[in-house]
């Protein structure tokens, strides 16, 4: 609904990486972790990548369980991936792309805001044709354009 400016250059940027990466979103993550998975693929044992990482192999066994749990931090990940030979991605992957999240978000608010007032035509018997709506539309979409959308609580 919101048009966007020569500005939001980032916003169709960003847009365009997560086309690239919206495969990894058919990634699921296995049963007991990645740690676990790669490690046993690799044919390595507790004390294998414990010794890489200079730490016990107990250690080991609590970050592949950490991670299961979602209590593992990025940095362990990302030391862990490399002590296999791997890299570790982090990635936040919007459901659809940005532009149409605002897209959609503007029209949430717009509703809103035409409802409320609307309402208030309705209690003081004022007509609200649809030729009034159309406008009333479009003069709320051009005063939101300077405006965060994110800051109506719907």
């Amino acid at each position: 609904m919101k048009k966007l400016k020569n500005t939001d250059f980032k916003l169709k940027q960003l847009d365009n990486k997560f086309d690239y990466l919206k495969e990894f979103k058919k990634v699921e993550r296995p049963k007991e972790g990645w740690i676990n998975e790669i490690r046993k693929s690799l044919g390595m044992t507790y004390k294998n990548l414990a010794d890489k990482l200079k730490v016990s192999p107990p250690m080991i066994k609590l970050y592949e369980k950490s991670e299961i749990n979602n209590k593992i931090t990025i940095e362990t990940l990302s030391k862990v991936a490399e002590s296999m030979n791997c890299k570790f991605v982090y990635a936040i992957i919007p459901e659809t792309s940005l532009q149409k999240i605002i897209y959609d978000r503007t029209d949430e608010v717009v509703d809103y805001i035409m409802d409320k007032s609307n309402r208030l035509m309705e209690l003081e018997n004022q007509n609200t044709n649809n030729e009034f709506k159309k406008q009333q539309k479009k003069d709320i979409i051009r005063n939101l354009e300077n405006k965060n959308i994110w800051n109506y609580e719907i």
